[in-house]
């Protein structure tokens, strides 16, 4: 099982280096700028999608041209595997489960409260330390927060590990669609917000939940995840009007909007107690004009984002440097006479189908699992990446529309907010297909905008240097796995932990990348780019980490929640043992393949995968990575 590094990197790490100077624009085919301000009554736009089996045969044809005669191997799907005693819940990345020797399932606040009390009392009865954590059943986390954890008591008697299912907690409470307020549950999930708002003839405020509609409104708001909008509200935190939640005692509270209790919860990932109602302020019902600059080279970016900025404060930038090219999605106000177009849907995220993900899973875990390049096919999947770089994720749009059995892309269109919220794709997320057999490599940092412009140099120069400086086969025809770097766009906020805290203009930089789950001891391909990249975040950028990504180093934050702690959960009942570390600025361990595990970042070749060693980033050589002893 690979864990991503620890808290203690991002408060350890404090190396500081100079800026890069922009290296030329690289391989941009996309068009030149053009950057209009969207006008008139909202025009659809939409532009077709390459058929799946098309894609795929493009695939398979590339492969047979530099091999005649040879096959790619059956995709294997996910192998089933053997419950372990005690496991409670999983990562749906598959990288963290949970252990617990209790689980709890309410259905309600006085239920959960009544289960809390219980467990107290015979902890205390036992002379055993108690450790609760709230989460469900496939949690959307690459980090261990969600686990109940902690060491024995001071007699050596062992913690009482408990967990919270919430799974059953999703209900909408209480509508007042005069004021625009719903009250519900915290377990409910986005897709279920969007839904609940729609029928209640309400919207939820544009561009502001996160765009997987898997998660859950608890974890979004005690991970501070977002949407994208400059100076303006930009996730749910933002529309919270009070939070009630349990204590460790089993207590029931309400704290409302402006109270240090909320400020804490929003970010503080579960320590002070159990969120289980949200009151939330949303809007009347509102359409959303959808804006695409589609393919654009990113010669000119960090200008281009400033300029788009003032067309709308609402802004994603999906960005594939090893390509030259960005697509910017913006969303905003409808006119009031628009064309509404309806049967849209949130499409962003990769969600490969058969037979194109039967092609893409032994594709990449062939690709992944010779980063030395022994393997003849390997040189023909270098070309299937560039591909599928391109039209997966480059040539992604926010929105589709499907009528008629064909699926085409929205650039420019109207539609109803509630309709395209987040990305409702299930079985189909390249997560969770069993053909695909994939994991997110998911990473995600908050920075100063004023630094826009060093940023996209700095990743221009990592991929001129460190992607394709690196001595090999292809080098400066090399490309990433599926995925973006994304930039999203927040407000300055007061909240102790969120991403956003200390910040004068937050903007939030994410490196989202596809890696295959079936390469046991090897990294993801050119994970060295990601290591460096991180590194740079952490360190040159003074990043504060997603905290159900990695986990942070807010200044102050700490402080002010560990009063909130003595004060409502004086003996650490919710506090996991990754944020006690982060908050006491404990350093991480370097052991033999620490580094392949993502607990550490490489001081020796012993860190590394075997065959990998540790050497300097090219382009920021004040950082080491892992990379192969040789490329051929």
């Amino acid at each position: 099982m690979r864990l991503p590094r620890p808290a203690v990197v991002a408060l350890l790490l404090l190396l500081a280096g100079g800026a890069l100077a922009a290296p030329a624009p690289a391989r941009a085919r996309g068009r030149a700028r053009d950057l209009p301000v969207p006008a008139g009554k909202g025009e659809s736009k939409l532009v077709d999608v390459i058929p799946p089996a098309q894609l795929a045969r493009q695939m398979e044809a590339i492969i047979e041209e530099d091999n005649p005669g040879v096959k790619l191997p059956r995709a294997r799907g996910q192998q089933a595997q053997p419950t372990e005693a005690g496991v409670a819940y999983t990562c749906t990345y598959d990288y963290v489960s949970c252990t617990a020797s209790e689980i709890l399932r309410p259905s309600s606040t006085a239920e959960l409260a009544a289960a809390v009390a219980d467990l107290a009392k015979r902890a205390a009865a036992e002379g055993r330390p108690l450790k609760l954590r709230a989460s469900h059943s496939e949690f959307g986390s690459t980090a261990p927060f969600p686990c109940p954890s902690g060491p024995a008591g001071a007699d050596g008697k062992p913690p009482l590990l408990a967990a919270v299912n919430m799974d059953r907690m999703t209900r909408v409470l209480s509508v007042d669609k005069g004021s625009a307020q719903v009250r519900v549950q915290a377990q409910m999930g986005v897709r279920d917000l969007a839904a609940a708002a729609k029928a209640a003839g309400l919207a939820t405020p544009r561009f502001t939940l996160p765009w997987w509609a898997e998660l859950t409104l608890g974890g979004v708001l005690a991970t501070t995840a977002h949407g994208s909008g400059f100076k303006v509200t930009h996730q749910l935190c933002d529309y919270l009007l009070n939070v009630t939640w349990v204590d460790a005692s089993g207590g029931t509270h309400t704290h409302a909007r402006g109270s240090d209790e909320l400020r804490a919860m929003c970010g503080g990932v579960g320590v002070l107690g159990v969120m289980t109602e949200l009151a939330l302020q949303l809007t009347p019902p509102t359409n959303t004009r959808i804006s695409t600059r589609h393919l654009v080279s990113d010669a000119n970016l960090a200008a281009d984002i400033e300029e788009l900025l003032k067309v709308s404060p609402h802004l994603i930038i999906t960005w594939r440097p090893d390509l030259g090219l960005y697509t910017a999605h913006l969303q905003l106000a409808a006119p009031d006479n628009a064309t509404v177009i309806t049967g849209a849907r949130a499409c962003l995220l990769p969600s490969p189908q058969a037979p194109l993900s039967t092609v893409l899973g032994p594709s990449l875990r062939l690709w992944q699992g010779d980063p030395w390049n022994n393997n003849p096919l390997t040189f023909a999947i270098e070309k299937v990446a560039c591909l599928t770089a391109r039209e997966i994720s480059g040539a992604a749009t926010w929105a589709e529309v499907v009528k008629g059995g064909k699926t085409q892309r929205l650039l420019e269109g109207v539609v109803p907010t509630n309709d395209v919220t987040s990305v409702d794709c299930k079985q189909d997320c390249a997560w969770v297909s069993p053909e695909l057999d994939a994991a997110v490599q998911d990473v995600h940092f908050g920075i100063e905008k004023a630094r826009l412009a060093e940023y996209v140099s700095d990743v221009k120069a990592l991929i001129q240097k460190d992607l394709w400086g690196t001595p090999g086969a292809f080098k400066e025809k090399r490309c990433l796995p599926s995925g973006w770097l994304v930039m999203r766009f927040g407000a300055p906020t007061d909240r102790l932990l969120a991403m956003g805290a200390g910040l004068k203009e937050p903007m939030f930089a994410q490196n989202l990348m596809l890696g295959s789950r079936s390469t046991p001891g090897l990294p993801s391909r050119y994970e060295w780019v990601q290591e460096a990249w991180e590194q740079m975040l952490l360190c040159k950028y003074d990043g504060r980490p997603h905290f159900g990504k990695l986990a942070p180093r807010y200044g102050d934050g700490f402080a002010k929640m560990a009063q909130l702690q003595a004060r409502h959960d004086p003996l650490r009942v919710f506090e996991p043992e990754m944020f006690r570390r982060a908050a006491a600025g404990e350093s991480y361990a370097l052991t033999p393949g620490c580094a392949l595990r993502r607990e550490c970042y490489c001081a020796a070749d012993e860190h590394c995968a075997a065959g990998f060693v540790c050497a300097p980033s090219l382009a920021l050589p004040q950082f080491k990575v892992c990379k192969p002893a040789k490329i051929n």
